[in-house]
């Protein structure tokens, strides 16, 4: 399992969706808009429309089977006629979301994660969505996770503990005064979040 943190704000998302597309990842949403189809992303072209998104799953090719996309049913009083969205599922992608502002101007973790084979052995047996777990590659599954972290560090300018500011998020930071670091995210005064 492969669990780590770091600083971006919106104008970073094209960066980071940038060298996921570099270093060879698939790059879908996560899930889709209600009502809309779910998107691979194969070109950092658009930056207003990943501006809009906050996650991805990156699909490292090798590590096991093709993404499932899978239609799921919405609860048509809170989302109206189109009471359904799209998730791209698969137990070993690894997840790209992005944090954004919290609380009273603070900016939420970014995060970069995979799944655990063990803890996608149990969810499997209770929502086996696509193919089983032991289909995939878990160490090359934390492999290609590491070395997209490690080139999200490269694009950082500085870090909050082992947390990697990149440079929008930084400029952000300092423009709102972010100084303290709690509940997931920093904040301009101590105890928020």
């Amino acid at each position: 399992m492969f669990n780590r943190n770091f600083y971006a704000a919106q104008d970073d998302r094209r960066f980071v969706v940038g060298y996921a597309l570099d270093l060879g990842f698939r790059v879908f949403d996560a899930y889709s808009a209600p009502g809309q189809p779910l998107s691979e992303i194969t070109t950092t072209a658009s930056a207003s429309l990943l501006a809009a998104r906050p996650s991805f799953k990156l699909y490292a090719p090798n590590t096991g089977p093709e993404p499932v996309i899978t239609r799921v049913e919405l609860d048509e009083s809170d989302f109206g006629p189109s009471a359904y969205e799209y998730q791209c599922n698969g137990w070993g992608l690894i997840g790209l979301n992005f944090g954004g502002v919290v609380g009273l101007g603070g900016l939420g973790w970014s995060t970069l994660t995979t799944m655990a084979e063990a803890r996608a052995a149990r969810w499997h047996a209770v929502e086996p969505i696509g193919p089983a777990p032991s289909e995939w590659n878990w160490p090359a599954v934390d492999e290609a996770a590491i070395k997209m972290f490690e080139a999200i560090t490269s694009m950082a300018g500085s870090a909050v503990g082992d947390s990697p500011i990149l440079a929008a998020a930084g400029q952000l930071i300092k423009d709102k005064g972010l100084l303290y670091e709690s509940g997931g995210g920093l904040h301009a005064r101590p105890g928020l979040g």
